[in-house]
This record gives C-alpha cells, sequence and structure tokens, in this order.
C-alpha cells in the first residue's frame, strides 16, 4: 500500500458566524474554518495604527486577550480536518484513535464547527468596532515545514 499526499498550498478560509457580549468585559465569536489551522483573533475600539501592513503582528499581539471556551489560548490550539490524520504529528494528531478519541471527548474543534473564541479583558461600553481574526494551517509543502497564512 503506498500512501500518495498532495501539497496543500492554500490558505485557510475563516467565516464569521456570530459574535455576541457574555459579559461587560468579554465578547465571544464564533467562526468556522475550512482546513485544518490554528486561530487568532483581537478586538479593537479603533484599528491599529499601520495595520493592514502588520495585522498578523497585531492578532497574534493579542493573544493574552483570546481564548476558546474551553480556556485555551488563542494560538495553541488547532481545528481539525481529515488530513491532520495523515500529516506530521506537530498538530497533536497521532492517528485516527488518537482524532477519535479526543473527538469523543469534545477535547477538539473540528472542521466545519462552530469554533468559540472569547474576547476578554474589554472595557465596558466601549465600541470594539474592529474585531479580526486570523488563521494559518500547518503545512506549506504537505509535511507541516511552515503554515500557509492568510493574506493581507
Amino acid at each position: 500500500k503506498t500512501q500518495v499526499r498532495t501539497a496543500d498550498s492554500t490558505p485557510p478560509v475563516l467565516q464569521p458566524m456570530w459574535a455576541e457580549a457574555i459579559s461587560s468585559s468579554q465578547i465571544t465569536v464564533a467562526l468556522r474554518v475550512d482546513e485544518g489551522s490554528r486561530i487568532w483573533c483581537a478586538a479593537w475600539p479603533t484599528q491599529p495604527v499601520n495595520f493592514a501592513v502588520l495585522y498578523e503582528n497585531h492578532i497574534k499581539g493579542a493573544a493574552s486577550q483570546c481564548h476558546d471556551v474551553r480556556g485555551n489560548r488563542c494560538g495553541t490550539f488547532w481545528v481539525y480536518d481529515l488530513d491532520d490524520l495523515e500529516d506530521t504529528t506537530q498538530d497533536g494528531v497521532t492517528g485516527q484513535t488518537d482524532y477519535d478519541t479526543k473527538l469523543a471527548n469534545e477535547a477538539i474543534w473540528t472542521v466545519g464547527s462552530d469554533v468559540r473564541i472569547v474576547l476578554a479583558g474589554l472595557t465596558e461600553a466601549t465600541d470594539y468596532a474592529y474585531i479580526y481574526c486570523y488563521a494559518e494551517d500547518d503545512e506549506l509543502d504537505g509535511i507541516g515545514s511552515a503554515p500557509n497564512k492568510m493574506p493581507d
């Protein structure tokens, strides 16, 4: 039996589903991605300086105020797809049994499900007009050496 893999050279696509304030200092954002990836989100009342050029740095730089509803800091957890069974173990999946166990225990997010992100540390009564999210997958060349990043 020969395993054949095709290279993944496409970045993940984020689809916003909904957002709501859950307290005076927190907003929950639900997103879906079209492939296995890591996600970061951030909120600002005004757009950061040079955002168009430095968007990745700005969003990742706010990771301390971003976590999923399970408490995992943004950028530290993966959204999984079945391709993750075939690539490197960089994303924490070692095989079908491991994937099935994590899925059954609701310990992972999967492609096609609402990934719920909490933005915390916000100031009450402030209009956060700029909520941005960013995603990158785990493979540029099909073997996990560098991520495909969302374009600007």
